[in-house]
């Protein structure tokens, strides 16, 4: 039996984006990795040869660059390998954070714990469609799902009533 191929990842250059970058290197995946500035990730493209780390110019509130980046990739693609993205899992786009306030945020005690925990999930046969990171974030999740069941709880006559 062959070796499945290694999985690859799109993922940024800072903070828990960076450490999924280094933890699923390290375990032998591909990463295309974007940066606003590229030379951020010099570090890597020493350690990794371009066939398991392609680094992409890339800020996220340019929407020609995403697409170009996300283009760049595909070129680059292999053949056959499966692809995780570890920047769906919560990131928001730069301005987006600074509108609504970057000191609600939680900052991460430990990035490569978090990663180990993406890399984790994201690598189960059935990884869930929504994962939530941390003590702060489950009490968020708890609540808005509370809220949602009770207002379904509150409609529900209202919907049923379409089926009569």
């Amino acid at each position: 039996m062959s070796e499945p191929y290694p999985t690859v990842w799109f993922s940024t250059s800072t903070g828990v984006g960076r450490a999924v970058t280094e933890v699923t290197l390290e375990k032998g995946d591909i990463v295309v990795a974007t940066a606003r500035q590229p030379n951020s990730l010099d570090d890597l493209s020493l350690r990794y040869t371009t066939d398991r780390l392609l680094i992409l110019p890339l800020d996220v509130t340019q929407p020609d660059q995403i697409a170009a980046a996300f283009a760049e990739a595909e070129r680059n693609a292999r053949s056959g390998a499966s692809t995780s993205s570890s920047t769906t899992q919560g990131s928001e786009p730069e301005p987006h954070v600074r509108r609504f306030g970057r000191d609600k945020a939680t900052p991460w005690k430990d990035a490569a714990q978090t990663a180990e925990a993406i890399c984790k999930i994201a690598c189960v046969p059935d990884p869930p469609l929504h994962f939530v990171l941390g003590k702060d974030a489950i009490g968020m999740a708890r609540k808005k799902v509370a809220e949602l069941v009770a207002d379904i709880d509150t409609y529900e006559p209202v919907s049923e009533s379409l089926e009569e």
